[in-house]
């Protein structure tokens, strides 16, 4: 048992290596002349099939006692693999070959699987693997989190050297990850450390921050206890808390400094779900009060927004309506604009409206995102029993450039592959999650709706560290609700 526990960790461990080592190894044996054999560009896949097949057999000899605890979850996990597959053989097209369906499988169950794997092999609930697993990949983090300041602080050409393609912002199957994503008109490069674009490796450092306040969450009643133990020493309580909480806040400077310079605004608001719900949980704060803050001070920020752009297009209006004569409201009109004029040319052409501009509104990637969900919803209103695996997302890229369909959120990625079907299970699979962990008060909740939520902006578990880490974690912390359908 133990050794099978190591092994897995060893392999969570390395999880976040893959791109990094894959590239490195690819320039150094095969210079991407030929194909990188699928034993090392595949590996991942080859232990996870492995670990499917056996866990499958033993489920299977021990069918009576697990559908005992079946639950849910389980359900929705089974409706969905058979949905999916279903809908995939029925829309098979052979044109495209074998291998769009296959990374179609790979992108929308693997992780799932895994889930529901770790959350009944009860090998994984002996010896607080748990916290062996959590331990593990903040561990594994560290690694990543200096490698990516290594990049921040050296020369931009940094990850050529490791075999990463020479020119910015390259994205194809023909070529290797590309050394620099640059920050949309700006010729800044945006983080990414060992993983192959930079949202891949927002979404860990997410799951770091995550970690982290699970880790404070979960030790809480160790905090209380310490308590009770120095009450007659307050002041060596308060100092053990003090540096405690120094320490949290230095580690978590550093993610969230990194993090910033990946310029993933869906990464971004994640960020912030995770540390405002701990916060909350930590500190038991009343949610309606705290809400009522947090919506008028969102609200005032989006109104100064609203406003500021409305006046842009109004101007914009004002200047192709009116021939600006010396009579009449467009005398006045006139009058207004040269005073504003000033103010406006000042606006536009300060620094930091550039880099607001640059680093939040980004026409075209914001226009992408717009097009993804406007070409999604059209999709599914034309084929509502979907279009089959691997006709979307990270999947599709098999197909050509031409064929190739981002939907720039995960959930209409599942809608678009799997129907109507497919993707009301998906989301009833994931609010289920939700709300078992909310009503068990579990310390991973903050960290499961803020990636839940940035799925809603990319496609976040494609990324198979992030997202074979995130639902083991889940299915082992989830194996402690069970046997809900038979309460």
């Amino acid at each position: 048992m133990k050794i099978i526990q190591y092994i897995t960790l060893l392999f969570f461990f390395l999880l976040p290596f893959h791109a990094l080592a894959v590239t490195y190894i690819n320039s150094l044996f095969f210079d991407f002349t030929s194909a990188v054999p699928f034993f090392i560009s595949g590996w991942k896949e080859i232990i996870l099939a492995f670990f499917f097949v056996n866990s499958a057999i033993w489920l299977f000899h021990h069918f009576r006692e697990t559908q005992k605890q079946f639950d849910y979850i389980d359900v929705f996990i089974i409706l969905f693999s058979l949905v999916g597959l279903l809908i995939g053989i029925w829309k098979y097209n052979p044109t495209l070959g074998i291998m769009p369906t296959i990374l179609g499988i790979k992108y929308d169950f693997f992780f799932i699987w895994l889930l529901f794997c770790f959350k009944h092999l009860p090998v994984f609930s002996h010896n607080n693997f748990l916290e062996k697993l959590r331990t593990t990949v903040l561990f594994s983090g560290i690694f990543i989190v200096t490698f990516a300041y290594l990049q921040y602080f050296s020369d931009a050409n940094f990850l050529i050297q490791f075999g990463y393609f020479d020119a910015p912002s390259v994205d194809t199957i023909e070529k290797p990850a590309s050394f620099c994503q640059l920050l949309e008109n700006t010729n800044q490069c945006r983080i990414q450390s060992t993983f192959a674009g930079p949202i891949r490796f927002a979404g860990f450092l997410v799951l770091l921050t995550g970690l982290l306040a699970s880790f404070v969450l979960q030790k809480k009643h160790v905090f209380h206890s310490k308590y009770k133990h120095y009450k007659t020493h307050p002041k060596t309580f308060t100092s053990i808390n003090f540096l405690l909480y120094i320490l949290y806040t230095i580690i978590l400077s550093v993610i969230i400094f990194i993090l910033y310079k990946t310029f993933s605004r869906g990464a971004w608001i994640a960020e912030i779900i995770v540390i405002f719900s701990s916060i909350i949980i930590y500190f038991n704060i009343k949610l309606t009060k705290f809400f009522k803050i947090i919506f008028y001070t969102l609200l005032a920020i989006f109104t100064a927004i609203i406003l500021f752009f409305s006046y842009k297009i109004s101007q914009q209006y004002i200047n192709s309506t009116y021939s600006f004569d010396e009579t009449g409201s467009a005398k006045i009109i006139q009058i207004t604009q040269q005073i504003i004029k000033p103010i406006n040319h000042q606006i536009n052409s300060s620094e930091i409206y550039q880099k607001i501009e640059n680093m939040l509104i980004r026409k075209g990637s914001t226009g992408k995102h717009i097009e993804g969900i406007t070409k999604s919803i059209e999709i599914v209103t034309l084929h509502p029993e979907g279009q089959g695996l691997g006709t979307a997302g990270a999947a599709s890229t098999l197909q050509g450039v031409e064929n190739q369909f981002l939907n720039e959120n995960w959930y209409l990625q599942i809608f678009t592959e799997l129907g109507i079907a497919g993707g009301i299970i998906f989301l009833l699979l994931t609010f289920t999650i939700i709300i078992h962990l909310r009503k068990e008060k579990s310390e991973y909740f903050p960290l499961i709706i803020a990636l839940f939520t940035m799925a809603l902006f990319t496609h976040l578990w494609e990324e198979a560290a992030l997202a074979y880490i995130v639902f083991a974690l889940l299915g082992i912390e989830l194996e402690k609700y069970k046997n809900i359908l038979s309460k």
